[in-house]
């Protein structure tokens, strides 16, 4: 089975085994989002299994296929692999995938839940967000675990989550504090703050001091430039921070890369060239360039394809995308030809018919 995503990049429309419809159905609420090294491909949750889709539009390809709940995929530095974590075996472990979709390998095995959040630049090492620890209240720190398996090791010990390699390995930067996305308009010390470390988890700094929410650390490609989501401005936005020698964040106020008033940025990625963010607001997916003046992308109607494309297939390039915004629609695999589903086939209702 096999899906398509609407890149405000916005929805994705649903596939199902029927009559041709003339028109398609956004699908909404496709989940943590992550961006592919060269920016060309966006991994999604959704209905519990990990998919992928050109960013630019086109077919989403599904890569899971589990009755558990399957999130937070995230590309490895060379785009071939996907971390994720799932519940398949009862609490959230960290898994990894072949991108094109195979029999994911299993990476930790605690009783705590185990959320992927990066790749080491080397590729050797996923990073990790968990709850394992004897304290109470439990809280989140960093761990790493080789990606050919072995033991876990606790990078931080004093709250950590979210966390993110600069490109050339040597820092961290993390979110720390009790604070959650849905408390918009917060101001006060439960809040979240990005911090940065070594990557051994020493040397443990604060970048940011507003008492507000920050969240989704973003590395820019040259060390030197942190992305990240926060309520400076208002309603949560991606926002640019230039770092001073050292790391530090310097005394400007960051700067605003998105703009929305009605709903917050939730999560957000960036890719490893620092040329494009994925993330999510309201029901949907955007993608916007880190350039001056970018605009998040709006989407035109999707397409429905006969057959499931291969991962060597070619893809426009991410270049002309800002003039050419996209959406993905949903297909069905391994069926080699699906049809549209009506309008009433969103949500599902009948299994029997849809995928």
């Amino acid at each position: 089975m096999s899906r398509t995503l609407r890149l405000p990049l916005a929805a994705l429309a649903l596939a199902c085994f029927v009559a041709p419809a003339p028109a398609q159905e956004p699908i909404r609420l496709a989940r943590t989002p992550d961006v592919s090294p060269d920016g060309k491909l966006v991994a999604f949750s959704y209905l519990g299994d990990v998919w992928t889709v050109e960013s630019i539009g086109g077919t989403a390809r599904q890569v899971t296929s589990h009755v558990a709940h399957d999130v937070n995929p995230v590309f490895s530095p060379d785009g071939r692999y996907l971390a994720f974590s799932s519940n398949r075996h009862g609490s959230y472990d960290v898994f990894v995938v072949p991108v094109q979709g195979g029999r994911p390998r299993r990476l930790t095995f605690d009783s705590a839940n185990d959320y992927a959040a990066g790749w080491s630049p080397d590729g050797k090492k996923i990073l990790f967000t968990s709850t394992r620890s004897t304290d109470f209240p439990p809280s989140y720190e960093l761990f790493t675990v080789p990606v050919e398996g072995g033991m876990a090791h606790r990078l931080t010990t004093a709250g950590a989550k979210e966390g993110v390699y600069s490109p050339n390995g040597d820092r961290i930067a993390y979110v720390r504090g009790p604070g959650t996305w849905y408390r918009k308009g917060y101001r006060g010390s439960a809040n979240d703050d990005l911090w940065v470390c070594n990557a051994d988890g020493t040397n443990n700094r604060r970048l940011t001091a507003f008492d507000g929410q920050d969240s989704s650390p973003m590395w820019g490609a040259d060390g030197n430039t942190l992305y990240y989501v926060s309520e400076i401005h208002g309603t949560a936005n991606i926002v640019a921070q230039s770092l001073a020698a050292g790391g530090a964040a310097v005394a400007a106020k960051p700067r605003q890369l998105t703009f929305h008033k009605d709903d917050s940025v939730r999560r957000a990625r960036v890719s490893r060239d620092g040329r494009w963010i994925v993330y999510e607001c309201g029901p949907d997916l955007w993608v916007v360039g880190t350039g001056e003046g970018a605009v998040p992308r709006s989407s035109p109607s999707p397409s429905t394809p006969t057959t499931r494309p291969t991962p060597s297939a070619s893809r426009p390039s991410p270049a002309a995308s800002p003039s050419s915004p996209s959406r993905a629609t949903r297909s069905t695999s391994p069926s080699p030809s699906t049809a549209n589903c009506s309008a009433g086939c969103w949500p599902a209702r009948t299994p029997s018919r849809c995928s």
